[in-house]
């Protein structure tokens, strides 16, 4: 299930795609970045309670300059890298449908 915060995240990034017309490009990256994170063995580093906050935030950061993303999507990956956010697995595929759906996806 998507949080109320979750959404309010996913609209920002759409509409601050929609004003600079990379909708589409947008929505690449955000599968990309969902895809790459949703990788068992990089998963398991960025969540794990048991690595630094600080290392897995720079690890995310790494991951997020190697793929090439955009900066909208590079800055919401970084916050929701901090800790005490919601999981990888949430947003990777509720920003998916929000971009490829539109806002009556959520």
């Amino acid at each position: 299930m998507i949080g109320s915060l979750g959404k309010r995240y996913a609209r920002a990034l759409l509409s601050l795609a929609r004003e600079d017309g990379t909708l589409e490009a947008t929505g690449e990256d955000v599968v990309r970045a969902a895809a790459t994170f949703d990788e068992p063995r990089l998963r398991a580093v960025v969540l794990s309670p048991a690595i630094a906050a600080a290392a897995r935030l720079r690890i995310t950061r790494q991951v997020v300059t190697a793929l090439g993303l955009s900066r909208n999507v590079g800055n919401l990956v970084d916050l929701l890298a901090e800790p005490d956010r919601f999981k990888p697995e949430v947003i990777g595929p509720m920003l998916a449908r929000l971009i490829t759906r539109g806002e009556r996806a959520l």
